[in-house]
């Protein structure tokens, strides 16, 4: 998951939503990753990409990432059919210095996607949010029934990017509980 950046490309678009990852998993149900490590790439660390059902990250360590540790659903709105990603969860994860490549990269982004459970995590050293959930600028719901919880984020922003937060929400999200 090397990634170069072409001469004169300096583009960071929010949250580096769009960026590939280390490994992608689409559609899939009940994925599990458990103490594994995603280190020293140029890429998000995992991305669990539309249609994605009931797939979790336990214990795992996201360190060095040129982007962000994990994203859960897709920056397109797949609620038709059976293309929401949900119930995914991110869990006593280690999750630190991302942004490497692409600043704008997120610790944990949560876009269109429901009852994802982000816990117990460590988030740290990155330049831009510690935690991202919903996507769009309008009052159309994009995240719903979520749950983030007990997580320490440490050291975000870091005077690289601005309109951040620890825990960063945007649009409507109908039973997520922060």
């Amino acid at each position: 998951a090397d990634w170069v950046r072409a001469f004169g490309e300096f583009k960071f678009p929010q949250a580096a939503a769009f960026k590939t990852g280390t490994v992608q998993v689409e559609a899939a149900r009940g994925i599990r990753f458990e103490d594994c490590a995603f280190l020293h790439t140029g890429a998000t660390g995992l991305v669990l990409r539309r249609g994605s059902k009931d797939c979790a990250a336990e214990r795992c360590e996201f360190s060095d990432l040129g982007a962000g540790g994990v994203r859960i659903g897709d920056g397109y709105d797949y609620r038709a059919g059976d293309g929401l990603t949900s119930g995914c969860t991110v869990r006593n994860c280690l999750i630190e210095k991302g942004g490497r490549f692409e600043p704008a990269g997120v610790g944990v982004l949560i876009c269109h996607a429901r009852g994802s459970r982000i816990a117990d995590n460590t988030i740290e050293d990155l330049y831009y949010s510690g935690i991202s959930l919903g996507w769009g600028w309008s009052f159309k719901q994009t995240a719903c029934e979520n749950v983030i919880e007990n997580n320490d984020i440490d050291r975000v922003g870091q005077k690289v990017l601005s309109d951040l937060g620890g825990i960063y929400t945007l649009s409507r999200q109908a039973g997520t509980v922060l």
